[in-house]
């Protein structure tokens, strides 16, 4: 379940990265 956690966040930072660049 921990590393659940760990890919969650890692595909929310991802997907927040994304967004910053859409927002440029």
């Amino acid at each position: 379940d921990l590393g659940s956690q760990g890919l969650k966040g890692y595909i929310s930072d991802q997907i927040n990265l994304l967004t910053n660049l859409v927002s440029l």
